[in-house]
């Protein structure tokens, strides 16, 4: 009986035994001097590694999983644009963009993470250097679970400690969402078990501040304006009007058809009133450059929210500068057109248009006509060129403070 007994423990044991005993790694030579590279963040990205490669990739590419580390956004490195400041708007706060958040990986015991392998030459290795700087490449070959090697090395890239983020600046910095997008797409191309995993085994994206290219804008250090093409000039006074619009604290304001006259200086609240101001030392289409008087308007409307505009309100006209030839004083303005885009006040005392427009366009138009004229009769007129015969003895009155396209000039307003 203790025969039997010492029989079924020793095969017990040897089920046991073989049962613990370590899975077989596929070998897989490495020949020609190539070298195995671990993508496990852009790299997983096919177009990404051809842009480094600078060829199209026909190898193979395997998914694999590299033990004894786990995935991490916490690579850092800074911003060091001798040109520009980035910044992004939260809340009510402009904050600057200082550092980039990308993809890293640390030791982390009894852990392994799903990547991509791929072979390259020791040419396109020292592009690869290139490219990950504050990375350092480590020796990987022997924490590949489902291979083994021979004759050539496995790397990976593992940020050096100038270049591991702990946190303690988390406004600053930023992850781009382009680059997100990337990562995740390449993960998706592979699975959804594999992008389940790549979520799995990745952490600190909870305490990342993701930014799309919309979100964030700028500003130039020292402005070259020749230096800009026409589409960066635009894409540059794009991003200063986002700068100035989020600087502004009248949430009301900046809500209403009166958004770029508050941007610009001219529209302003006071106790229960907005008052608004507008200098139009444009009489004429000469050029643009602004005559020697100036025929200053000023009004206000009751504080609404939103903001609303009355059926009257009471102007008062200025003359200032070199000329005084029409009278000061004040008038009533009577609303003869609103939309969501414009509204037009007349004067019948004046025989007078004051049009203000929601994309910054602003006419004081003294026609001495009985009746008000529409804003589509003053486009129309502009588009045709009506206001440039030699016949016309008054033009729409206009303000460069609004005829500006460079930003800059407000940024102190």
């Amino acid at each position: 009986m203790k025969t039997k007994l010492i029989v079924i423990s020793l095969v017990f044991i040897a089920v046991l035994t073989g049962c613990n005993k370590p899975k077989k790694k596929t070998i897989i030579p490495i020949e020609n001097e190539m070298v195995g590279m671990i993508g496990y963040g852009s790299l997983l990205s096919k177009i990404s590694m051809e842009e480094t490669l600078k060829r199209t990739y026909t190898d193979s590419v395997y998914q694999v999983h590299l033990e004894g580390y786990q995935r991490t956004w916490n690579y850092v490195y800074s911003i060091n644009d001798p040109d520009m400041n980035y910044y992004y708007a939260k809340g009510n706060d402009t904050i600057a963009i200082k550092n980039i958040i990308a993809l890293n990986i640390e030791e982390a015991k009894d852990t392994q993470m799903n990547c991509a392998l791929f072979f390259i030459t020791p040419e396109e290795l020292a592009q690869f250097d290139e490219r990950e700087q504050g990375y350092d490449r480590i020796d990987v070959t022997n924490s590949i679970a489902e291979y083994a090697f021979t004759g050539g090395k496995v790397y990976v890239y593992k940020a050096n400690k100038e270049h591991v983020f702990n946190f303690d600046d988390e406004g600053q910095t930023v992850l781009p969402k382009s680059y997100l997008d990337l990562v995740t797409k390449a993960c998706d191309s592979m699975g959804v078990d594999y992008r389940k995993e790549f979520n799995a085994t990745t952490k600190n994206l909870d305490k990342v501040t993701v930014l799309s290219d919309k979100d964030v804008f700028w500003t130039m250090k020292s402005y070259k304006r020749l230096e800009l093409s026409e589409s960066e000039f635009i894409q540059y006074q794009d991003s200063l009007r986002r700068v100035l619009l989020q600087s502004k604290p009248n949430e009301l304001l900046k809500k209403s058809l009166l958004q770029e006259l508050y941007i610009r200086g001219l529209v302003q609240e006071e106790g229960n009133s907005i008052a608004i101001s507008l200098p139009f030392d444009l009489h004429g289409l000469d050029g643009g450059a602004p005559d020697c008087y100036t025929t200053k308007i000023t009004f206000e409307i009751p504080k609404t929210n939103p903001v609303t505009f009355p059926d009257t309100i009471m102007v008062d006209i200025q003359e200032e500068g070199c000329a005084s030839f029409i009278e000061n004083g004040e008038s009533s303005f009577v609303l003869t057109e609103q939309s969501a885009n414009y509204i037009n006040y007349y004067s019948a005392a004046l025989q007078s248009n004051l049009i203000i427009k929601g994309d910054g366009k602003v006419y004081y138009y003294p026609h001495n006509q009985s009746k008000s004229v529409s804003v589509q009769t003053i486009e129309n007129m502009f588009d045709s060129g009506a206001f440039e015969k030699e016949d016309v003895e008054v033009v729409p009155y206009q303000t460069t403070v609004m005829n500006r396209n460079e930003y800059e000039y407000f940024l102190e307003k």
